[in-house]
């Protein structure tokens, strides 16, 4: 071969140089060999439900420490806030000043009017402060299984302190209020809108913390990626409801499994779906 023609016959073939005659024809390697492997361990492409809840039950078994004991602080948090939330509620409740009785019926003897009484707005003030301090807790919880997930499918390393960062969670928490905010206005509309609007919006979270958008933005492109793979989402999110009511109905001790495992596979399907790269199971 040569980079001009030596003489009558010679041609030219496609890798730009000449060939004498009768010479074979040059494989286009670039064109037959497989392409090289990305890095990053599994390669893209759309999983199916079996693969995505294996992966995750892999790497509850290589991470089974720092998975489990997360999920168990944010389980404690839940219930801390619930109990002291409850008690709260029942004090407010028998601290009201008890009304009188001020006029019986003649007939039964009992009494038909009241007078006085007030709970001096103590109990709708620990109401919605028991609704507030749930919800926050609820959020906190969400997020550092958000940020497990993105840690472990990464092949990151789980420590103490980036676990528990709270690197936007700022956006995160104000996109969970107005998340919250439609899904309440939704419920009171006959149910169905609210579902929707908290199925369309389970991956903001990710485009907050992986894609670093702000709190609305990824909002909507949370139901940009549901509604580009509507079926497979809805199917993933019946599993992953199914794989938390079967962790209640061990005296919600399940829970502190099922959070991990959940967070794991959701961060799983969504990066895959994603196109991104993820670390390999290797348990």
């Amino acid at each position: 071969m040569s980079d001009t023609p030596q003489g009558p016959g010679w041609w030219l073939a496609t890798d730009g140089r000449w060939y004498p005659p009768q010479a074979p024809v040059p494989q286009a390697t670039w064109a037959t060999a497989p392409p090289p492997p990305l890095p990053g361990g599994v390669p893209t492409g759309d999983p199916d439900i079996g693969e995505t809840l294996t992966y995750a039950w892999k790497k509850i078994q290589e991470h089974p420490a720092p998975l489990l004991l997360t999920s168990l602080a944010g389980f404690v948090l839940l219930v801390v806030i619930g109990v002291m939330g409850y008690v709260a509620f029942l004090a407010s409740v028998f601290s009201a000043a008890p009304s009188e009785c001020v006029r019986y019926s003649a007939s039964t003897g009992r009494c038909v009017d009241y007078e006085g009484g007030s709970s001096n707005g103590w109990f709708l003030v620990v109401w919605l402060g028991m609704v507030v301090a749930l919800s926050f807790g609820q959020a906190l919880v969400d997020f550092f299984m958000i940020r497990l997930g993105l840690l472990v499918t990464a092949g990151e390393p789980l420590t103490v302190g980036s676990i528990l960062s709270l690197k936007r969670f700022a956006s995160y928490l104000i996109g969970a209020v107005v998340l919250g905010l439609l899904a309440a206005i939704g419920l009171v509309l006959c149910i169905v809108p609210g579902l929707a609007v908290l199925a369309f919006g389970r991956f903001f979270g990710y485009y907050v913390m992986d894609k670093g958008e702000g709190p609305i933005q990824a909002i909507n492109s949370s139901f940009r990626f549901v509604r580009e793979n509507l079926g497979r989402v809805l199917l993933f999110l019946l599993v992953t409801v199914g794989i938390f009511y079967a962790g209640a109905q061990i005296c919600y001790v399940g829970l502190i499994a099922a959070l991990p495992f959940n967070a794991v596979a959701t961060t799983y399907f969504y990066k895959r779906y994603d196109g991104q790269h993820v670390a390999p199971a290797i348990a």
